[in-house]
């Protein structure tokens, strides 16, 4: 009798400790998003680019063997020869990037509206010899990538600037410089979905000038909405060009003056650098020129500040 209280206590003690240790592993198994697959690279040193398109910029190469993970979207320029797969990567850094089609043997494909098991997976994982290299086999969901994992032109800032610039008044000093601070919204989707604008509004406590008459005390303020142009884009590094419109209003705010106040509106462009210094974190150096029809004179400006991605 004592043995099998013993043989009991035993298969007891058995099951409290490896079922848990079983159960917590099941739990801790990856499965990858609907989204994403399983594929072979088979070309020597297949290229990696930022995006589809072989003219960008190639930020990595990857071994014939390699196993990895790619998206079951197959990826076409609108403008360009070539069809990618997303692919994604942790080296140089953990990011979303693109290989070529011909590259790569994945283990799904499309037929029709379907998706089915390639045979041909099972064949390239028979002939080719895995190389075990982990660097280029992150499974994350796309969804779940943190904002330093995008490029600088897909994400959304909002930042606190400063702006330097030589406002033109019908005056007898038709130039004069003037300090201002404000905020700014860049980056597509603000606020037309899928397109890059930039947004900044000044305000100045610099006294303008009204009628030809300089004011004790007033403000002035400066918004513009831009449509941007990325030209050159690297991993931390994003210059652009921008163009539209502007709006400016003068006022004043002294019991001498009198409450009068002043419409402006013309045009305005710009070139802008965006650093990216951290995570979230960017810097931003921009130079602008606005054409105010009412003065009827260009007035060039300098911006800078931080901006922070959300």
């Amino acid at each position: 009798m004592i043995k099998i209280y013993f043989i009991l206590l035993c298969y007891s003690l058995f099951g409290l400790c490896v079922f848990p240790a079983l159960a917590e592993k099941k739990k801790s198994t990856k499965v990858l998003p609907s989204y994403l697959q399983k594929a072979y690279i088979i070309q020597k040193d297949s290229i990696v680019y930022t995006r589809p398109d072989f003219d960008s910029m190639q930020v990595s190469r990857i071994p014939a063997g390699t196993l990895v993970t790619v998206s079951k979207k197959i990826y076409r320029p609108e403008t360009r020869f070539g069809t990618f797969y997303r692919i994604y990567i942790t080296q140089p850094r953990k990011m979303r990037a693109y290989v070529s089609e011909i590259d790569v043997v994945p283990r799904y494909v499309k037929s029709g509206s379907k998706i089915k098991v390639n045979p041909e997976f099972d064949q390239v994982k028979k002939k080719l010899k895995y190389v075990k290299d982990f660097q280029f086999n992150s499974a994350e969901p796309e969804d779940s990538l943190e904002l330093s994992d995008k490029e600088i032109s897909d994400l959304q800032f909002i930042g606190l600037v400063f702006s330097y610039s030589w406002q033109a008044y019908k005056s007898k000093e038709p130039f004069f410089p003037v300090w201002f601070f404000g905020l700014k919204l860049t980056g597509p989707g603000l606020p037309i979905s899928n397109v890059a604008t930039d947004i900044s509004v000044m305000f100045s406590f610099e006294s303008p000038v009204i009628n030809g008459k300089k004011l004790e005390k007033g403000y002035l303020l400066v918004g513009d909405f831009l449509f941007k142009l990325p030209l050159f884009e690297v991993p931390h590094f994003l210059l652009s060009l921008s163009g539209g419109v502007m709006g400016k209003l003068k006022g004043a705010v002294a019991p001498a003056d009198p409450a009068i106040s002043q419409l402006g509106a013309g045009l305005a462009g710009a070139a802008s650098l965006i650093l990216r210094i951290h995570d979230r974190l960017s810097f931003l150096a921009e130079g602008k020129i606005y054409y105010d029809i009412s003065e009827n004179k260009p007035v060039p400006a300098v911006m800078g500040g931080l901006l922070v991605s959300f």
